[in-house]
């Protein structure tokens, strides 16, 4: 049993956290009327599996504001004779005067004494060599109109060597030291000739040590090294296998891809949210290829899905699939930007993200001290911020909603005080809360067509799908004070929606 007091001082810094926030006053006023059942809420003992819960929205308005952010393009003065002559040699100088990138920027080399991490500093010539070569390939590359890269580029998709022994519940990608070298030299040369040209706006000498390493560390946050052990890592090839569910891509198609498409913004935060909103719009959750009772295979499902023996390509992501499957492939002939949840998103944006230098990894919704929630977020490591679930740039609420995506990103107090760190419950229940939090005030045409349903079938709003929709994040009284039902019911008027137009035509 947990002492009263206790709960209540949780959920009296839960609620303090959310109006420290930014919110707007007159959001907080409608907040205090929820904070008596916010308490109520948090005094209950042990997850039950369906508990009473009321959210304390975050700030929706609008996306905290960025940190003040040096500017790129800066090249000590020391380093200005190679810039001058277009010396590969400008990598070493400037890595010289801002060595904490260079103490991140790390690979694990094998040798005849077996693997060995080394960072920069520690690095021979030939090694450095690599990185130079690359740093001048992309040099080249974008003032070519980004066209041609010079140095070495591995087919897209990379050959996956592990192929061969993968059997039907095994999906893994393993590279070869050349590719997986030819990649990490890419990624470090592009970011480094980013940064010294100005190519985005903000600098890697702003960024604290953990958001360089994941931006260069390799062993941390790119490729695992095969040591023949027994765990999840083992493979028949040893090589360089990609960390998470995502291979990815040259750095080059990457940047084009954000180039391309117009993503890459005045600053980190106004680029986050045009990849999230380019999530939105395109990226499609995969389905069940096979019957609820049989076993979703992850090869055959990576195979119709990605055409990838192996972890799904960040290339065909961004590119697009389409489904390859003898049941389902005549119902979805369109391009789909698949992906298979949050974990895969997580993975993709950190790659997509990594080659505009905006530091992001992996956030596990629940710690390894307790039980997990199964799913994943992205941090924004530089910027402080997250996403309450990496499924949220294409929930249905956030598809049809109206606001930015720049709303969907949280603050790092309010996410930890969502997932508190320490044992006890996970509070899985806040999984994809902003989403939720978003939908109090601005409801999407989500919403709108399951309340067409609703009525339709005279559904009480005790049991309705739209009350439904709030995972009991809210209760009913709280959304009817809020006057959701009204705002519903007057854009049914006009919705489009099947089930909206039906209820217009007394059908």
């Amino acid at each position: 049993m947990r002492p009263a007091s206790r709960t209540f001082r949780a959920a009296a810094v839960t609620l303090a956290l959310w109006l420290a926030s930014g919110v707007p006053l007159t959001v907080r006023a409608q907040t205090r009327a929820l904070s008596s059942n916010l308490v109520a809420t948090l005094s209950l003992d042990g997850l039950q599996p369906t508990p009473p819960r009321v959210a304390t929205p975050s700030s929706t308005a609008t996306a905290p504001p960025p940190p003040t952010h040096l500017r790129s393009g800066f090249v000590p003065p020391e380093c200005r004779a190679e810039q001058t002559l277009d010396s590969p040699l400008l990598v070493d100088c400037w890595l010289r005067h801002v060595p904490r990138v260079a103490a991140a920027i790390r690979w694990e080399f094998v040798g005849k004494d077996g693997p060995q991490v080394r960072a920069w500093p520690e690095w021979d010539e030939d090694s450095r060599r690599g990185v130079r070569d690359a740093f001048q390939s992309a040099r080249r590359w974008y003032a070519g109109g980004m066209k041609s890269w010079t140095g070495p580029m591995a087919p897209e998709p990379p050959e996956n060597r592990e192929a061969p022994h993968l059997n039907d519940e095994s999906v893994v990608t393993v590279l070869d030291g050349a590719t997986a070298w030819s990649l990490f030299t890419a990624q470090v040369g592009l970011s480094l000739a980013a940064e010294l040209g100005g190519w985005v706006r903000w600098s890697l000498r702003g960024y604290a040590t953990d958001a360089l390493e994941d931006l260069f560390d390799a062993p941390r946050r790119m490729f695992t090294y095969d040591r023949d052990t027994e765990d999840d890592v083992n493979t028949v090839f040893p090589g360089y296998s990609p960390r998470g569910a995502v291979t990815p891509s040259h750095p080059a198609t990457t940047f084009r891809f954000l180039r391309d498409n117009r993503l890459l913004g005045a600053t980190p935060v106004d680029t986050i949210a045009a990849v999230l909103e380019w999530s939105r719009r395109h990226m499609r959750l995969a389905f069940r290829l096979v019957d609820a009772r049989e076993d979703d295979l992850p090869r055959p499902r990576h195979l119709a899905y990605w055409h990838y023996e192996g972890k799904a390509p960040l290339v065909r992501i961004l590119g697009g699939t389409r489904l390859n499957h003898p049941k389902w492939g005549p119902a979805s002939p369109e391009t789909e930007h698949w992906t298979s949840g949050c974990a895969m998103t997580t993975d993709a944006l950190t790659w997509i993200l990594r080659a505009a230098n905006i530091p992001t990894r992996r956030a596990s919704l629940g710690t390894a001290t307790r039980a997990t929630c199964g799913h994943m977020a992205p941090y924004f490591s530089a910027e402080g911020l997250y996403l309450s679930d990496g499924d949220d740039p294409y929930n249905p609420m956030t598809q049809t909603a109206s606001f930015s995506t720049q709303a969907l990103l949280v603050r790092a107090p309010m996410w930890r005080a969502w997932f508190p760190e320490g044992p006890g419950e996970p509070w899985c229940w806040n999984v994809g809360r902003r989403v939720v939090d978003l939908n109090v005030r601005f409801p999407s045409e989500y919403l709108v067509r399951l309340y067409c349903e609703d009525t339709l079938r005279a559904t009480p709003r005790e049991e309705s799908l739209v009350l439904l929709a709030f995972r009991s994040l809210y209760q009913l009284g709280d959304l009817e004070r809020h006057g959701l039902w009204d705002d519903l019911a007057t854009r049914a008027t006009k919705s489009t929606a099947e089930s909206c137009v039906r209820l217009r035509g007394g059908r």
